[in-house]
């Protein structure tokens, strides 16, 4: 399941593998919105217009239950649900794994790792320098088929738009500076002081931005430097297998977690 609220007024979103729901925070009413027949990977809402990434097929067994569909790209609506179309590009056929808004549109991450924006609500895309290009990409990897790295994450900076993160399973964190048109590695220099590289979820104090947490499968990292360095912080954390990661919105001192009993947990 993908989670984002829609700050205007509170609506939270899912994406599940029956669709995307709508839940109401005045009366806790659940609507689903669509698409029909269809599992959601991710999931980014900015007004009338909503993105749902068709969730990719690994060709792995533990992601059956998910109900996984090959290359079906992103679903878009601009009426709040009620009608979809595939959005068409460099989206077509996609293998779309992350979504997010950011910096004044839409942010989408892929297998194989790339990042493309639109800043036409989802209508066209575009890629800024490809992550490819990092000089630390030819070590990415993923264990299982089809061993390619993608994008398992994007979160935009919560005060200076033109900042972006997003996590690499498996190769570590990326940021933008320049609303996506360049990346670059960070929080790899030193081993000592660098976050576990196969990255499932990251989150951002927004009171505290500078803080930032990393879910990964040995726990929580956590950087008090913007994402420079990291640290574990996993302490009696049990199990540790984490797969998504929220921070408090004024308390850097708070986070929540979900951790699972190794891959196979859902």
């Amino acid at each position: 399941m993908n989670l984002v609220q829609f700050p205007d007024d509170m609506r939270l979103y899912a994406g599940t593998t029956q669709g995307v729901f709508k839940v109401n925070p005045d009366n806790g009413i659940v609507t689903r919105l669509g698409p029909l027949d269809t599992s959601v990977e991710a999931v980014a809402v900015q007004g009338d217009t909503i993105l749902a990434a068709i969730t990719p097929d690994y060709g792995m067994p533990m992601r059956a239950p998910l109900h996984p569909l090959h290359g079906r790209g992103v679903m878009r609506s601009t009426d709040s649900g009620r009608h979809w179309a595939p959005c068409g590009g460099l989206l077509d056929g996609a293998q779309v794994t992350a979504l997010a808004w950011g910096a004044g549109g839409f942010i989408a991450g892929t297998d194989p790792a790339s990042i493309l924006h639109s800043y036409d609500l989802g209508a066209t895309w575009a890629e800024g320098t490809p992550l490819s290009g990092l000089a630390g990409a030819s070590r990415w990897d993923y264990p299982l088929p089809p061993h390619t790295a993608h994008v398992m994450t994007i979160v935009p900076h919560p005060t200076r738009s033109m900042i972006q993160y997003a996590g690499i399973e498996v190769g570590g964190v990326v940021m933008s500076s320049d609303g996506g048109c360049n990346w670059h590695e960070i929080g790899a220099t030193d081993p000592s002081a660098s976050v576990h590289p196969d990255i499932h979820g990251l989150a951002i104090c927004p009171g505290a931005p500078h803080v930032m947490y990393a879910a990964t499968p040995d726990g929580i990292y956590v950087s008090e430097t913007a994402g420079a360095t990291w640290a574990s912080r996993s302490n009696t954390l049990d199990p540790l297998y984490c797969r998504a990661v929220a921070a408090h919105q004024t308390d850097p001192d708070m986070a929540i977690t979900v951790a699972t009993w190794g891959a196979s947990g859902f």
